[in-house]
């Protein structure tokens, strides 16, 4: 089925967006892209029309920046914890931003409900996968301990770590 004409460019929600948050002129893409971690080749794409403004990338945006997309009023409105939904502006925007740029209270527990989901995965998920989720998830605590420069007291080694070149390579399943 045809998606229709492209809107035009200013029109697009992303070029709104990127002017709601630029200070006298629109952000740009590459600028969006790092704020809201979704590949600058997808904003252009989207914004272009080339591509729909899917639900996972409106999310990234909802977190990143505070903003929602209203597909009633056309107008991208703000998500302020305990607010109705205002429409949006670079003030809100520079609000969420000092919001989320703070470790939360309840972190403590966020992590624990994190962890307790992660535990209840492993425990129910089919024999067949849990070697495959548990690379998955030994990978992406590796790229996140590499993008976020975390440093542990006493790190276990990672798989990449047990593997590394020169040492003996581990054929078969890990050992516990």
């Amino acid at each position: 089925m045809p998606r229709g004409r492209p809107p035009k460019h200013t029109d697009h929600p992303l070029f709104q967006l990127r002017e709601l948050i630029g200070k006298g002129s629109p952000i740009t893409q590459p600028e969006l892209a790092r704020i809201t971690d979704i590949p600058l080749a997808t904003l252009q794409s989207i914004e272009a029309g080339r591509r729909n403004l899917t639900v996972s990338t409106h999310i990234k945006i909802m977190y990143a920046l505070g903003a929602r997309w209203d597909h009633q009023t056309k107008q991208w409105l703000g998500q302020i914890p305990g607010r109705s939904d205002p429409p949006y502006s670079r003030e809100l925007y520079l609000e969420h931003r000092q919001i989320f740029a703070v470790r939360p209270h309840s972190h403590e527990r966020k992590v624990s409900d994190l962890t307790s989901r992660l535990k209840r995965l492993f425990l129910n998920i089919q024999d067949k996968d849990w070697y495959r989720l548990f690379f998955l998830v030994d990978d992406f605590i590796e790229r996140c301990e590499a993008e976020f420069e975390t440093e542990t007291q006493s790190k276990t080694p990672t798989l990449s770590e047990k593997h590394a070149p020169g040492k003996k390579r581990m054929y078969g399943p890990p050992d516990d």
